[in-house]
């Protein structure tokens, strides 16, 4: 759901789901492989706040997402 394509080793990791929806997670441990994968423009291009998620650094919390069911 992050990356463009399936043929890379998966970072994120889904956490849990209920009945409104699924969440994902990137520990801070994986945070500088996830944001070389941004650079190099391995994620899909409207990923949810994105310039925001290119400011992170390995300090930084998880990074939780949230998919909504329809």
């Amino acid at each position: 759901m992050i990356y463009k394509t399936n043929d890379r080793g998966r970072l994120e990791k889904f956490e849990f789901s209920d009945n409104k929806g699924a969440y994902q997670v990137i520990q801070p441990m994986m945070l500088d492989i996830f944001l070389e994968s941004i650079k190099k423009n391995e994620v899909i291009p409207d990923l949810d706040k994105l310039d925001q998620l290119e400011k992170l650094n390995e300090e930084s919390n998880p990074i939780i997402f949230f998919y909504e069911f329809l």
